[in-house]
């Protein structure tokens, strides 16, 4: 059986490039490799390479942070390319009418939607008028791009959380909720320090880093010593900047492109975890600081809210999350360890562990479909 999966750049390393290197290593182990193509080419199991000269484009210095082009340029290929083919897995999202099975992971609502509730689903909450009107531009253009038809209709389709699910359009109903892998990660010796406090994931703009270094500035001003680390990759602008223009803090590190060993004493050392973006679709970073005995605080909305259950430990606003911080850096130790055993007894956490056994059931529906 001749299986494809498209992506937008799975060498961009974000969550739904985990999950859709998770998907190739699930079929890996029933006995299917599929071909990849992305932004890069077509790259066939045999190891094999295709470029394409549009894909080209993509791949501009000066385009290469727009993922959402990328994705486009990708769809736009994909019904000519998918016809060699007996299914196709859209990992990255929704895409164009094919002549094959189909199985489409939606990570977001809708990626080519100019709606304003699926633009802020996708990173535009609370970013202002304009900006809202200039994604919503971009997304009519990446449409036309991808296809007059985008998007076609799927045999199958995965969603990572029940926020994301609830949001679908209808013509992508029903979907069956596989919440994304997580792997429990490498922890130094701990000696939780009370006033430490990490955000972990990429250093890119929706993330909301300096909303954070704002929130740790308002716990000073009330008299507390907190503390922020900062990690995670550091590839655009925005990470330049933003460690050029908070250097020389002592209260405040970043740990830009950090290694597991750097991230492990991290882990052992934070007695809180921070996350900012807004309405996050599911948080791997999260799931990983839970896993490692951390108390996230989050924005009070998104697929994130299914792993930090607790009102008391999500926020509004950056005056409510300093608030959220405040309170519980004055809670006993014993206290904050029962807070953080039931975050790792969570349904959703749960779930994300045991990701394998969730996923392959529904492949073998697919891969029957596409036989």
């Amino acid at each position: 059986m001749r299986l494809l999966l498209a992506h937008g750049d799975l060498a961009a390393a974000g969550g739904a490039e985990a999950y859709a290197e998770a998907i190739i290593a699930s079929l890996a182990r029933i006995g299917h490799a599929p071909d990849v193509l992305d932004i890069h080419g077509l790259r066939r199991c045999d190891a094999a390479r295709v470029d394409r000269i549009l894909l080209r484009l993509g791949r501009m210095p000066v385009l290469r942070r727009f993922h959402l082009l990328k994705y486009a340029l990708v769809c736009r290929l994909l019904p000519r390319v998918a016809r060699g083919y007996d299914g196709v897995i859209l990992s990255y999202g929704e895409g164009p009418p094919l002549e094959v099975p189909t199985l489409v992971l939606r990570h977001a609502p809708a990626l080519f939607s100019a709606r304003r509730s699926d633009l802020e689903a996708l990173g535009a909450a609370g970013r202002g008028a304009l900006y809202l009107r200039t994604r919503q531009a971009y997304a009519l253009a990446m449409r036309w791009l991808a296809g007059p038809k985008t998007p076609g209709p799927a045999s199958m389709t995965v969603t990572n959380s029940r926020w994301t699910a609830a949001r679908l359009p209808r013509s992508a109903r029903p979907a069956t909720l596989v919440y994304p892998r997580v792997v429990p990660p490498r922890v130094g010796p701990q000696r939780r320090l009370r006033h430490r406090i990490l955000m972990l994931g990429r250093m890119e703009r929706n993330k909301r880093i300096e909303e954070g270094i704002a929130i740790v500035e308002r716990l000073r001003a009330e008299g507390l010593p907190a503390e922020l680390d900062v990690a995670g990759r550091a590839a655009t602008a925005h990470a330049r900047r933003l460690l050029r223009r908070h250097a020389g803090r002592e209260w405040l590190r970043f740990h830009p492109d950090a290694s597991p060993a750097t991230v492990a004493t991290l882990l052992a050392q934070a007695r809180f975890g921070l996350h900012c973006y807004r309405n996050e679709h599911f948080g791997i970073a999260v799931a990983e600081m839970i896993c490692a005995g951390l108390v996230p605080v989050v924005f009070d909305g998104g697929g994130v809210c299914e792993l930090v259950t607790e009102p008391e430990l999500r926020f509004a606003n950056a005056q409510e999350a300093a608030a959220r911080l405040f309170a519980l850096m004055m809670r006993p130790a014993a206290e904050l360890e029962d807070l953080s055993r039931r975050l790792r007894q969570g349904e959703a956490l749960r779930a994300a562990l045991n990701f394998e056994d969730r996923l392959e059931p529904v492949l073998a529906r697919f891969l029957d479909k596409a036989g």
